[in-house]
């Protein structure tokens, strides 16, 4: 039982590392409102589309996954999933209005409700909402955009009074712009089509076992399809510069392809590590959201008018750099804590 609750805690850490870079550029610009064809140029504009091809569309799929996968082993989970949905959603009002994981753990609320139902429950519901899914927001919107000019267009008056708020020291501003952004986000897809059966799958490769079901050469086969399937589909988003399409397609395709892919290689990884090596990253995952305010905190007060005023003012390597930093920093402290 003890070492199972290391591979968990593990996974929640590895999950969390990805999710605090994943949201470097968050702390930097609002980038639901700009093109960054449009804004970007140059050096500035490969190290974006790196950075969006390995994280654009990924990190609430990720975090679902993880969730699901989570809900179901544990028995103990409603207040601490009721904590951090709170915690989270504390973090998108006050300090990042883009960041919408807090949907990952009200779809944890709804995993309770089938991890003990059938799998063939499970299994249909992924289906529906899969198909569903992949009809109204992908195929029909990705249609739609080629039948007009299928360019998306920067919202240059909201992205400059993001800037100058987010350049001042107004936490109540703060506040005030991303509960706006966060309506303005399409969180019911984002929640019924992304987070829900993406946790439904984290939760039904709980049940199934998978490390008995399938040989280790054919997890890592899995591993690898939906990571470079994702990847090539994020590279076909990158490579149209900035088509509505081909957007809609990497976002809600490509992304959670590779969220699939990076959450059963961290799967792999808490499977087979030593359990010396699990227990380094023991109190990092099992504090993770702690972490994560910690390190949401931190960013605040670097780009954000509170503190050194970076807001826009940084390129996207430097943000990536200084959230890495920021991130090792909370790994640090969990290794000091841990001894103590």
């Amino acid at each position: 039982m003890l070492n199972e609750k290391l591979k968990i805690n593990t996974m929640l850490s590895f999950t969390f590392i990805i999710l605090m870079i994943g949201a470097s550029i968050q702390f930097v610009l609002p980038l639901h409102l700009v093109n960054p064809y449009e804004y970007f140029y140059g050096a500035e504009l490969k190290e974006f589309q790196i950075y969006q091809i390995f994280f654009g569309g990924v990190l609430l799929p990720l975090l679902s996954l993880t969730v699901g996968y989570f809900v179901t082993v544990r028995e103990d989970i409603i207040k601490p999933l009721i904590i951090s949905v709170l915690i989270l959603f504390m973090i998108s009002l006050v300090l990042n209005g883009q960041d919408v994981l807090f949907l990952a753990c009200v779809s944890g609320l709804v995993i309770l409700l089938y991890r003990n139902r059938s799998i063939l429950l499970t299994l249909a519901t992924i289906a529906v909402l899969v198909v569903t899914h992949i009809f109204i927001n992908v195929v029909l919107k990705a249609l739609s955009a080629l039948q007009t000019n299928n360019i998306v267009y920067s919202a240059i008056q909201k992205f400059n009074d993001y800037v100058s708020i987010f350049r001042t020291g107004d936490v109540i501003e703060y506040a005030r712009l991303n509960l706006s952004t966060i309506v303005e986000l399409p969180l019911f897809v984002l929640l019924v089509f992304i987070s829900i059966p993406f946790a439904l799958i984290g939760s039904l490769i709980a049940r199934v076992k998978i490390e008995e079901v399938l040989p280790k050469y054919m997890q890592a086969a899995l591993i690898v399809v939906f990571l470079i399937g994702g990847l090539v589909i994020k590279m076909i988003e990158v490579l149209s510069v900035g088509s509505m399409s081909s957007t809609i397609i990497g976002e809600y395709i490509g992304g959670p392809m590779i969220a699939v892919g990076m959450f059963l290689s961290i799967w792999a990884l808490s499977q087979n590590l030593p359990e010396n090596v699990l227990k380094r990253f023991n109190h990092h995952g099992k504090y993770s959201v702690i972490y994560y305010l910690v390190f949401a905190i931190i960013m605040g007060i670097i780009f954000y008018g509170i503190g050194f005023n970076l807001y826009g003012e940084v390129q996207v390597i430097t943000a990536i750099g200084i959230s890495s930093v920021v991130t090792l920093s909370t790994l640090l402290v969990s290794q000091i804590l841990t001894k103590y």
